[in-house]
């Protein structure tokens, strides 16, 4: 008996369920280069994602404490990134990259951050979330001119 058939042309143990030169020839050729990393286990980026939404009576506080913060998480250790975004219906998204775990922690106790963090709670957001994750791959794609 042999193995169980999937429909979509793979056994159930992942393998594709023909080897053929011709199936070989029908997958797509990458003519472009892919940098791929895969981080080692215990030493991976930390990616936070913070979703928000300001209220209205508190804009311009909000923004100098931003700006404040944007340049306090520029000068932080680590490769460090960040950028925001704001949808058409308000909400507010950014998007961290922390080095490392260590970094991360770092920027999450950094006394100017925590109070930032407080004033948040109390008068810029009417609501927030934060994910944070660990990043399994990476992959980068960039076209050469």
């Amino acid at each position: 008996m042999g193995m169980p058939w999937k429909p979509h042309g793979y056994w159930l143990s992942g393998m594709p369920a023909c080897r053929s030169p011709l199936h070989a020839a029908r997958r797509p050729v990458r003519r472009e280069p892919i940098e791929s990393t895969r981080p080692r286990k215990g030493n991976r980026m930390i990616l936070t994602v913070f979703r928000s939404r300001l209220r209205p009576a508190h804009v311009d506080e909000y923004a100098d404490t931003a700006a404040r913060m944007s340049e306090l998480a520029n000068a932080m250790p680590g490769d460090f990134s960040h950028k925001g975004f704001t949808a058409a219906d308000g909400e507010r998204v950014t998007i961290v990259e922390f080095e490392s775990a260590a970094t991360h922690r770092a920027w999450a106790v950094d006394a100017a951050h925590a109070g930032a963090k407080q004033a948040g709670r109390e008068r810029f957001y009417s609501e927030y979330s934060i994910q944070v994750c660990e990043v399994l791959r990476s992959n980068t794609f960039r076209r050469e001119a």
